[in-house]
């Protein structure tokens, strides 16, 4: 919230290791939907927990059920008046056996980039920019941003820095882009 200044509200309804499956199953969508208001800035991000086919409660496939429940989250959140936002979930800290970055959500980002594009929503592509950046900097001069240089195993979360960093980067990203307002 600090990066918005004093006159935004936020109401973070966000869940840990959720999909769009298991966030509706869980009678979450229902209860965020309920608090949108005309003019509401609505961001939803998911991606990292959906792909997991070993989680069956959560699990869908990228172009079929996950963009079809972003359609519905887009569809209920402009019923009410309020402007969906879709964020492609952040590249984390994976690397191939050669070194090379890989791109940590398999077909997620881009069956959100198509979704946003079908619909006209507003996207803010996380995935693009923290890849892009995190390739052009290296993988040694990337691991402080991430949990891994704390715990050694947690490559997918950011610590404080990374996290200021991708906001900040992300803000300028959407702005420059004309994917803002």
């Amino acid at each position: 919230g600090e990066k918005l200044g004093e006159k935004a509200t936020i109401k973070n309804l966000a869940r840990g290791g959720l999909s769009p499956r298991s966030f509706i199953d869980k009678g979450l969508w229902d209860e965020a939907i309920q608090q949108v208001n005309a003019g509401d800035l609505v961001l939803i991000q998911f991606g990292g927990n959906d792909g997991n086919k070993s989680r069956p409660e959560r699990y869908v496939h990228a172009y079929r059920g996950y963009s079809e429940n972003l359609r519905r989250f887009i569809s209920e959140i402009r019923a009410k008046n309020g402007i969906p936002v879709l964020v492609t979930s952040p590249t984390a800290h994976y690397y191939n056996g050669d070194g090379t970055l890989r791109r940590s959500w398999g077909d997620y980002p881009a069956a959100m980039r198509g979704v946003a594009s079908d619909t006209g929503a507003f996207l803010i592509d996380a995935e693009d920019y923290t890849f892009q950046r995190q390739n052009l900097l290296g993988k040694d001069a990337t691991v402080h941003l991430f949990m891994v240089s704390v715990d050694g195993k947690d490559t997918t979360h950011f610590t404080k820095e990374g996290a200021d960093i991708v906001i900040n980067g992300v803000q300028f990203f959407a702005i420059t882009s004309g994917n803002y307002e």
